[in-house]
């Protein structure tokens, strides 16, 4: 039998070499957990929808498209956008007209995030947000949405993202 003083120094290099590769691959494992979490948390962010039909609109898809096309890139941005507006749609039921304008407003955002990455994340993410309900807003109401649901549904996302711009999203892009 093999004295336990030969075991440790393999237990020590096999150790090593266990760290140097989580080390060397930490950048693309971090970034597919982010990007990973950034789709769950937006796509579950309107799970509320199923059970309350109402114009105010609290989601945080605005704010993990920004984060990711920012801390990421553009292509990070728009698939963060366009797969957690499409989860949210299909498990909320409300795949629609409502999809289209929505994925071309996240898009938009991405794309208009990468001209402006090194602003303030706050002024960024409430400009984009801006950005988002001009672009959508005019197609809602092209089919037929009411300019009264429109509203509310616009003045209530413009509240909650200028919260989890002002509050949230300076320590989530310190961490990201």
């Amino acid at each position: 039998m093999k004295s336990p003083d030969s075991f440790y120094p393999k237990l020590i290099v096999a150790a090593a070499i266990l760290i140097l590769a989580a080390l060397s691959f930490w950048q693309s494992l971090k970034f597919l957990l982010v990007v990973m979490l950034l789709v769950a948390i937006a796509s579950i962010s309107t799970f509320y929808h199923n059970f309350f039909r109402s114009p105010v609109n609290f989601e945080l898809i605005k704010f993990s498209t920004v984060v990711a096309a920012v801390a990421y890139g553009v292509v990070a941005g728009v698939l963060v956008g366009i797969i957690s507006t499409l989860i949210s749609k299909i498990v909320g039921e409300k795949l629609d007209h409502t999809a289209l304008s929505s994925v071309v407003g996240v898009v938009a955002m991405a794309v208009a995030a990468q001209f402006f990455r090194d602003s303030d994340i706050f002024s960024l993410g409430i400009g984009l947000v801006v950005l988002y309900h001009l672009i959508t807003v005019p197609i809602q109401l092209a089919f037929g949405r009411n300019l009264l649901y429109g509203a509310i549904y616009v003045g209530s996302n413009l509240l909650f993202n200028f919260i989890i711009f002002s509050r949230i999203a300076p320590f989530v892009m310190k961490i990201v």
